[in-house]
């Protein structure tokens, strides 16, 4: 089918705006921008004693009269005055980076260089301050949406566990997770192993690649049992794609077919794992079928088309296993890993036709939807899951955010924030699940909670847990999974922008119930938490610049959030 204009429209948006397989700011092949001149756009009013303060540097370069986020491989950083720069934990500069004024009523003189261009600005330094207060409203009684928990990709990067069995422990046993993503790699079957989808021949299939996987888990689930593995299909083998490649930008090859190979395939990997002692209990068969890419993926230009595959190569899968006797499990799917929820509800004509497809009922087998998170512009981003709740059989079939990450050099302050408002807000807007892309990853940027290093510079290979990681760890830790997200209301008074800042999460399970706030402002914040039968909570924990998922000994409904902090309460009702 062809895809309507303003479907057109939309994914050339979110092509522009997004990517999930990303490495820095910028490509080494190539050369980098000229700076023009530079701007100080965060902080616009001064620094607080105390901090941490983050600064946020804007650049113009060459060519261009637009203002964008500096890159801050193009430039250096200078502090004069009682302050100290912090180094990240890369040893690499970050934008924002973050400083800590010493006192009040001086001034601090930030100065930035790119070759022969320089610019100084001068910050003066305040007083601790708080802003405006913010009242959160529980409603414990009230039926929110099922909250089945959080998980962590182990996918192209994979090879990161290599470096030592502290990772293993970082990630399935001090986090408390209830998934894990793995990737079902193109290259298991070089060429068609025959031409009947029903005999599978092994002996063309090279599964060395998935080697590593397969130890990963096993060694996940020796820390976790209860922990659930959720596979997924970027692209099935170059011999299936119009384009003889794996990466996005080509489709599956026409016909029945290529989607009784794909099913073959996808089957072959499920016994695989079954025979390495795995045991895949959730599956998906696209990854960002929305939009071209260059990422491995596989495109369709119609939702239709993609949910009429989706529903064919599924039923081939189960037909093959129901005839193998040595499989007693089913895989439950979800569908369709999108690059965001607009993609499904906001598809001009096309979310008609596949709205029928989900009213004829041939989508009621599925697990859940998936959808990524990386598209958010206008309005879109506050109603994004109540519109896909309200298009899916959602009091079935719950929604789960299957990928996001922070994807440029933020100092690790800055990007654990993003996580602590993507995670609440995604969770408490209608996710019944919450997943971050990789559990491991390259340090370039943080797409990954754990951050590794090594190579030419690097004699020792260096690894270690972010800011973002103990974020996820105090929600994934402190929240029950099999409980709801229960409704809660964030009451920013006057401050003229909702919240100001400021996230909350509400989950309830039984007559435990822990809320968590996130105050991404470089001021405390008084917060009060109110509600039926809400007394003080028996509880806290607090991740700031200085804490890492840190019990606290005194806690209340009523206090002060620090500067870029996440606080957690948990409450017995």
């Amino acid at each position: 089918m062809n895809i309507t204009t303003a479907r057109v429209v939309f994914l050339s948006v979110v092509a522009a705006l997004s990517s999930s397989r990303l490495a820095s700011a910028a490509s080494p092949d190539e050369p980098p921008k000229k700076v023009v001149a530079f701007r100080v756009a965060e902080p616009d009013d001064g620094l607080f004693a105390g901090g941490p303060d983050l600064i946020h540097i804007q650049a113009r370069y060459e060519g261009s009269d637009r203002w964008s986020s500096a890159d801050p491989e193009t430039y250096q950083v200078k502090i004069k005055g009682s302050a100290s720069l912090v180094q990240d934990p890369t040893g690499e500069p970050r934008n924002p980076f973050v400083i800590i004024p010493e006192s009040a009523g001086d001034a601090v003189t930030v100065r930035l260089t790119a070759g022969n261009v320089a610019t100084e600005v001068a910050l003066d330094v305040a007083e601790p301050a708080s802003s405006g207060p913010v009242t959160l409203r529980i409603h414990p009684d009230q039926t929110g949406h099922p909250y089945t928990g959080l998980g962590a990709g182990v996918m192209f990067y994979d090879n990161q566990f290599n470096i030592s069995n502290d990772l293993f422990d970082w990630c399935f046993r001090d986090v408390d997770t209830q998934l894990v993503h793995a990737l079902i790699r193109p290259d298991f079957e070089p060429t068609n192993d025959n031409d009947d989808w029903q005999s599978l021949n092994n002996d063309a299939f090279d599964w060395s690649r998935c080697e590593r996987l397969f130890w990963i888990l096993w060694n996940a689930k020796q820390r976790n049992p209860d922990l659930k593995v959720f596979a997924c299909l970027y692209s099935p083998p170059p011999w299936m794609k119009t384009n003889q490649a794996t990466t996005g930008d080509g489709g599956l090859k026409k016909g029945d077919q290529y989607r009784l190979e794909m099913a073959e395939y996808v089957y072959a990997f499920l016994k695989h794992a079954k025979w390495k002692g795995t045991t895949i209990d959730y599956l998906c068969l696209f990854n960002e079928p929305d939009w071209p890419h260059t990422q491995d993926g596989t495109h369709y230009t119609s939702l239709t088309e993609l949910a009429e595959t989706h529903v064919q190569v599924r039923n081939a899968i189960i037909e093959l296993i129901e005839a193998d006797d040595e499989f007693d499990h089913l895989p439950q799917f979800v569908f369709p890993e999108t690059l965001g929820a607009g993609s499904i509800t906001r598809a001009a004509n096309d979310s008609d036709r596949l709205a029928d497809f989900v009213q004829s009922g041939q989508l009621d087998h599925l697990a859940a939807w998936g959808v990524h998170d990386y598209w958010n512009t206008g309005g879109y981003w506050p109603v994004r899951f109540q519109e896909l709740r309200r298009f899916t059989k959602s009091d079935q079939q719950p929604i789960w955010m299957t990928e996001w990450a922070q994807r440029s050099p933020k100092s690790d302050l800055a990007s654990a924030m993003e996580y602590g408002r993507n995670i609440t807000n995604a969770l408490r807007l209608g996710c019944s699940a919450w997943m971050a892309f990789e559990w491991a990853h390259p340090a370039q940027n943080q797409s990954g909670l754990i951050s590794t290093q090594w190579g030419e510079g690097y004699p020792q290979k260096r690894f270690w847990r972010s800011k973002a990681y103990y974020v996820f760890q105090q929600i994934a830790n402190t929240s029950p999974a099999g409980g709801q997200c229960v409704p809660i209301e964030i009451d920013a008074g006057g401050d003229g922008r909702q919240a100001g800042g400021l996230e909350a999460l509400c989950v309830r399970k039984d007559d435990q119930m822990v809320v968590h706030i996130v105050n991404d402002r470089p001021t405390r914040r008084p917060y009060t938490v109110t509600g039926p039968g809400v007394g003080d909570p028996d509880a806290a924990w607090l991740t700031d610049h200085t804490n890492n998922f840190t019990p606290l000994s005194q806690h209340q409904s009523q206090g002060q959030i620090p500067p870029h902090a996440v606080l957690t309460l948990r409450y017995s009702l």
